[in-house]
């Protein structure tokens, strides 16, 4: 596949990694340049396993690589992985302040391509840090590669290799200005372009509210938990640690159907109008405008 990877829908790969990395380090020399391969030692000084994620990554999967030169942080480019991790005790001929471990992971990529634009990734937290916010409280994400420090985002230290997940993929899509097109062929169905427009803004300003108003979320998780409220679905129990403490939050008081001045005190606060939903009873809920009741989606999913 030698298109960008942003002309597809996440979906199209199954998992999408960030490798961060910058030129001081030299990737290891010879053998284990930047854009050939990942590595890490298999554990930290102490002992510690804090690099174990990379006995995840699969052939196949995708690579986005964060770039550090000239004191600039970038992001870069992609690659795509050809062979499974190696667990080796070859020791990488530049290994620098991680020479000495005994015991290194290596993932061999392949069609490393770097993008045409080199954007600055403190463009794309000041810019998209609503958003980024939003998803670090409402899904908790596990090895996501940004946190939180007082009002800033930023990215996590010592984080080598970490996930992207598909908001974090269609932040990057958006922010390289790349649209999605029709070539992928995945697209090519049945399904209204209008309807998927429309869930994308709702999704847009749900993420904006909720960011702004952090305290709401995390006392509505505490309360009301993690399984869907609707329809009984587990994350966890489907998807193992991938999906632990994922759920997405509903606000009866339908947000995307408000204009910002109507997010009232009352609105920003009132945990008994926030709802725990599952990706599809959230979507169903908002397929008819005005957006169905969380009552009336019971009924309906009680007949079925």
């Amino acid at each position: 596949m030698s298109d960008n990877i942003f002309k597809y829908s996440f979906a199209k790969f199954n998992n999408v990694w960030i490798e961060t990395t910058e030129e001081s380090h030299l990737h290891g020399g010879k053998g284990w340049e930047f854009g050939k391969c990942l590595w890490s030692p298999s554990s930290d000084k102490s002992g510690g396993k804090i690099y174990e994620l990379m006995l995840q990554p699969k052939v196949g999967d995708v690579v986005i690589h964060f770039y550090l030169k000239d004191n600039i942080r970038f992001l870069n480019g992609y690659s795509f992985i050809d062979k499974n991790c190696l667990v080796t005790n070859e020791e990488p001929p530049e290994a620098g302040k991680w020479a000495g471990r005994g015991q290194y992971y290596k993932i061999e990529l392949k069609n490393y391509q770097k993008f045409e634009k080199l954007l600055d990734l403190k463009i794309i937290t000041k810019k998209y840090g609503n958003e980024i916010r939003a998803e670090l409280i409402e899904d908790e994400p596990n090895n996501y590669p940004f946190n939180t420090y007082q009002d800033e985002i930023r990215l996590g230290q010592g984080r080598y290799l970490t996930r992207c997940t598909e908001k974090l993929f269609e932040i990057f899509r958006e922010a390289l200005n790349i649209e999605q097109t029709n070539l992928d062929e995945e697209k090519k169905s049945n399904d209204d372009p209008h309807e998927d427009y429309s869930e994308g803004k709702r999704k847009k300003r749900e993420s904006y509210f909720f960011a702004r108003n952090p305290q709401l979320v995390k006392k509505a998780k505490q309360i009301r938990g993690y399984i869907c409220e609707a329809c009984g679905f587990d994350f966890k129990k489907k998807y193992g640690e991938l999906g632990d403490k994922y759920i997405e939050c509903h606000h009866e008081n339908p947000l995307s159907e408000r204009t910002e001045k109507e997010w009232n005190d009352n609105l920003k606060t009132s945990v008994n109008d926030v709802r725990m939903l599952c990706s599809n009873c959230h979507r169903m809920i908002h397929r008819t405008r005005p957006a169905k009741k969380f009552e009336d989606l019971l009924l309906i999913i009680k007949k079925i």
